[in-house]
């Protein structure tokens, strides 16, 4: 398998609301905050409007989603206090 990868140090939600082309690029998107972060509902609302591929989400079992227009999920699976979220555009 051959292709090309990024990776960008930098806040989230911020980086995707300026580069959302790149964003729209992306096959799978990889996104693991820290528990409870305070930005993950920012984070998840900005991939909503760029994302084309999917976004997998590693997060707190306790969190809930935010509504997204956009984004649905395909899958979730609990682990202990961890939860996986498979999320595709419509």
């Amino acid at each position: 398998m051959r292709g090309t990868a990024s990776l960008h140090q930098a806040e989230a939600a911020r980086w995707v609301e300026l580069h959302p082309g790149e964003v729209g690029k992306a096959d799978v998107i990889f996104l693991d905050p820290p528990y409870r972060d305070p930005n993950l509902t920012e984070m998840l609302l900005a991939l909503d409007k760029a994302a084309q591929g999917k976004v997998v989400v590693e997060w707190s079992r306790r969190e809930a989603l935010p509504e997204l227009a956009r984004l649905e999920v395909r899958r979730d699976k609990a682990y202990g206090a961890t939860r996986l979220t498979i999320l595709t555009p419509r």
